[in-house]
């Protein structure tokens, strides 16, 4: 009876160990930390008053089977008040969560997404949207995305006025990796276009440089360009030349 026992034991610490094993191999952390010259994201926002600052990125990947994983993505940005005084520091949190269903060499990702902040003045714009991204597989390390997203909360509209701003945000990107060496070193570009609905335009171009596995060099230049009240705004058409330092662990 003894003997059965311990087969018993050793049977379920087998099963439970593969298991975890299992889940393991499914589940696909990621960690950077990026140090900004200005912290202005590819999407033409000014996070910190065009000072330098720090963005902690943590995602998430659970891989159901080979056409459908869960992807959840975190980033936590050095923010300042939105009334950019400089005088009150915060931390935003912006957080999506989607469905990856892909096929071949394209994906469709819904998602939702939810932008707060720790200390929730009456300026700042917390909100949520809901949305997708297309992406395709062109060629060899060429990718294409689109990104559409809607607003579902009220987080982005001017109290006095009534004036609704980026509800509707469109992201276009074309991606190519390895698009020459530096030596032994890779350099990668991006070129973007983002809309977001009565605020403003965004043109970015960026090449990032793999210093090794875990560090990189980021430097982009973004074309901001003011739309309706904003067509005027010094802050909505402010471009910016910006250099990244990223940190993988």
């Amino acid at each position: 009876m003894y003997f059965y026992k311990k087969i018993f034991i050793f049977l379920a610490i087998l099963f439970f160990s593969s298991t975890l094993n299992a889940e393991t191999k499914r589940f696909y952390p990621e960690g950077k930390i990026r140090y900004f010259t200005t912290i202005i994201d590819d999407l033409g926002s000014n996070y910190n008053n065009t000072r330098p600052g720090l963005v902690l990125d943590l995602h998430f990947t659970y891989l159901l089977n080979k056409n459908f994983a869960i992807r959840s993505v975190n980033n936590i940005i050095n923010y300042d008040d939105t009334v950019n005084d400089g005088t009150e520091q915060k931390l935003e949190f912006n957080q999506r969560l989607g469905l990856i269903i892909k096929k071949k060499n394209l994906a469709l990702i819904p998602y939702a997404k939810v932008v707060h902040h720790d200390k929730n003045v009456s300026t700042q714009n917390d909100n949520s949207h809901l949305g997708f991204i297309f992406q395709a597989k062109l060629h060899k390390d060429l990718f294409f995305d689109y990104d559409y997203r809607e607003e579902t909360s009220n987080g982005s509209k001017i109290v006095a006025t009534g004036y609704i701003y980026a509800d509707k945000v469109t992201d276009v990107k074309l991606t190519k990796k390895n698009l020459f060496f530096l030596g032994a070193f890779p350099i990668h570009l991006k070129i973007g276009q983002a809309d977001g609905r009565n605020l403003r335009r965004s043109r970015v171009i960026k090449t990032t440089l793999d210093i090794n596995k875990k560090t990189d060099l980021a430097i982009k230049y973004v074309d901001n360009s003011g739309k309706g009240i904003f067509k005027n705004n010094v802050a909505q058409n402010r471009n910016y030349l910006v250099a990244e330092f990223g940190y993988k662990f």
